[in-house]
């Protein structure tokens, strides 16, 4: 006889496992496991199975012997197990069900297996009979049933029918070897496992416990055996929390696993976490099994790691570069200076497509393509991207990217981000700057080569011919009368007198010898005197100016500079009155050249500035003194200029 399908109906966990058991040694399996009455109920509701074995002590509502009191004729009732609860007697109920035994609590595996053998090797037809109205007391082993009327009882060792029965004592020692060698090879996997198992008594006394034990308690198995569980508290007050929140978890109040702290044999402290399983739900007095882990090493790598996250988020925080970690980029989570970089905050970021930061799709998309290309070849990556701010601002940004595992872009990336608007802006300038430079130094050849010419014309035109006609002159005298002679050599002086008016003239024009000999503000007043003569505009010079003796460097470039002004403003303004001031401060001096030209759009001065490179070779020599120049204008107002140095050290000492 064979059934396909038992089912086993107990919630005491140690009946559960010896049944287990005796069912693997008799080649059988549990198809189903109900711990209550409710369970059984709906098991047997639903599908008959081919055999059963009940508890009688199953928890509900509802006793299980009336449940199976109304079950269908249609499965065998293995066995009944019976504790304290039915006082050694069994319904008349479930005795006319016929079972085909019924085993007292708590039962041992080797009689469970001889039922269980003798059952599968025995007809059920045979066993059935009217058993005694009031039941039968419990035995360890199969109760035998009464035969039905008109039939003998079978002798011993023999069947009913005439079929011969098998020889229990020989099974017996062979399930008893069997029994053993389970019983060998469970305390050796259980030895094995790396997690400590004890089984508690009522009142938290160890009762049993595994090898490992001793490798999480520092005690050998036999210093724990009968030893309560506060022997591995710090404390009494310790050992009485554990066990009240123990209680609570057996209970079904709090839940597991528990934690704790433990004390080893040495004296050193173990942080342990333990699962606890009781061995019967309905009744907590009959113990549990805790199945204990020592946690220390976890925990403490979970205290590194918070440790390490915290120091980590701490360097985000601080890091004046934006940092971002995208996966698919998708922005996973975003530092705050990149947060103040874009005006978002951190929930308007993450979790969103790094695309709303990009000004159009075309350059979202060339720019994944060229770093995830330069990727595909490298660990790390960097480019450059206009992205826009929150505000609207868009900013220039250079990414540099890292992948998190190389070689992987599934596995995301992390990417710093800097704002490089300003260098973009400086980088600009300096280009233009050196365009002007560039173009500077050709004007500067060309202005060189232009003075020349006119220096050349000057001498040739001017001086030239004069000392040509005084030679000429000077040659006729000596072959004229002498009374001729003398009216020819008054000539001559008056020639020699004009052509050192003209030596000075051009002297004067290269470097005015006042300014050297008299300084700034002879040179200044001498620069009005010669507008007016040369130009005719009028051109008036004042000054508040105290006697200082300024270094060569600084007079020869405010003279210049204001030169370049007051030639900028006959050539392009056409005015009719040129003032020019110099103010002395204790901290500066300052040069202001007035005119009521024309005037110009201030916004038309970087178009203006290119075709002479005065005013930008003014404020380069300005600036090299740390001074600087300002212009003011509109057209038909005129134009005022300004230029100004810090006075000296050395002046300022003296003027104070």
């Amino acid at each position: 006889m064979s059934w396909a399908k038992v089912l086993v109906a107990t919630s005491d966990n140690t009946a559960g496992l010896e049944i287990d058991l005796a069912l693997s040694l008799a080649g059988l399996e549990t198809a189903y496991r109900c711990e209550t009455c409710e369970q059984l109920q709906e098991a047997l509701s639903q599908e008959q199975p081919d055999a059963l074995l009940v508890d009688l002590d199953l928890p509900g509502e509802e006793p299980a012997w009336q449940i199976l009191a109304r079950m269908p004729q249609k499965s065998s009732i293995l066995l009944v197990l019976s504790g304290h609860s039915l006082r050694g007697k069994i319904p008349l109920e479930i005795a006319q069900l016929n079972p085909y035994a019924v085993i007292s609590k708590p039962c041992q595996v080797s009689s469970l297996l001889c039922c269980l053998k003798e059952a599968l090797i025995t007809p059920r037809n045979c066993l059935k009979g009217a058993l005694p109205p009031g039941g039968f007391p419990l035995a360890p082993e199969r109760a035998p049933a009464s035969p039905p009327p008109g039939r003998e009882p079978a002798e011993s060792g023999t069947l009913p029918d005439g079929q011969s029965q098998p020889d229990g004592s020989a099974n017996g020692r062979l399930l008893h070897e069997q029994l053993e060698a389970r019983q060998r090879t469970l305390q050796a996997i259980l030895d094995s496992s790396p997690a400590g198992i004890c089984y508690m008594e009522p009142g938290f006394t160890i009762k049993w416990c595994n090898r490992a034990m001793e490798t999480i308690t520092g005690y050998r198995i036999g210093e724990l055996l009968g030893q309560p569980l506060e022997l591995l508290f710090p404390n009494k007050a310790a050992s009485q929390e554990a066990g009240k929140k123990a209680l609570a978890v057996l209970q079904g109040i709090m839940p597991g696993p528990l934690r704790a702290t433990w004390r080893r044999k040495e004296g050193s402290a173990r942080e342990i976490q333990a699962y606890l399983e009781p061995q019967s739900q309905a009744d907590l007095s009959r113990g549990f099994i805790a199945t204990v882990m020592d946690i220390t090493e976890h925990i403490q790598a979970q205290r590194d790691l918070a440790h390490r996250q915290k120091s980590l988020q701490a360097i985000l925080d601080a890091s004046p570069v934006g940092i971002i970690w995208m996966r698919d980029r998708v922005i996973q989570i975003v530092n705050p200076a990149l947060c103040q970089m874009l005006g978002y905050k951190k929930n308007e970021l993450e979790g969103r497509k790094s695309r709303m930061l990009y000004l159009s799709g075309q350059e979202y998309a060339q720019t994944g393509q060229a770093i995830q290309e330069e990727l595909m070849k490298r660990a790390g990556a960097s480019g450059e991207a206009r992205w826009q701010c929150k505000d609207g601002r868009i900013i220039n940004v250079l990414i540099q990217v890292r992948l998190l595992e190389p070689g992987r872009l599934q596995g995301g990336h992390i990417a710093t981000v800097e704002d490089i608007t300003e260098r973009k802006a400086t980088e600009k300038k300096l280009k233009e700057y050196q365009n002007k430079l560039r173009g500077l130094a050709a004007q500067l050849a060309l202005a060189e080569e232009r003075e020349r010419q006119r220096l050349a014309e000057v001498v040739h035109d001017g001086l030239g011919q004069t000392l040509a006609l005084i030679r000429i002159g000077l040659q006729a005298a000596l072959a004229g009368k002498p009374r001729a002679r003398e009216q020819k050599l008054h000539e001559l002086v008056r020639q020699v007198d004009q052509a050192f008016a003209e030596a000075r003239t051009i002297t004067a024009s290269l470097s005015p010898p006042i300014l050297r000999e008299l300084g700034l503000e002879a040179g200044l007043s001498w620069l009005a005197e010669h507008t007016y003569q040369s130009y005719g505009v009028v051109t008036q010079f004042t000054s508040n100016w105290m006697p200082k003796e300024l270094d060569w460097e600084t007079t020869l470039t405010l003279f210049r500079a204001t030169q370049e002004l007051v030639m900028n403003a006959v050539k392009h303004g056409h005015p009719r009155t040129i003032r020019i001031r110099l103010d002395s401060e204790p901290s500066h001096l300052e040069i202001t050249v007035q005119d009521d030209g024309h005037g110009f759009d201030i916004r038309a001065l970087d178009s203006f500035i290119p075709h002479g490179f005065g005013l930008f070779s003014i404020g380069e020599r300005l600036k090299n003194l740390g001074g600087e120049g300002k212009i003011g204008s509109r057209p038909g107002a005129g134009t005022v200029a300004s230029i100004s140095l810090p006075m000296p050290e050395a002046l300022r000492r003296g003027t104070n």
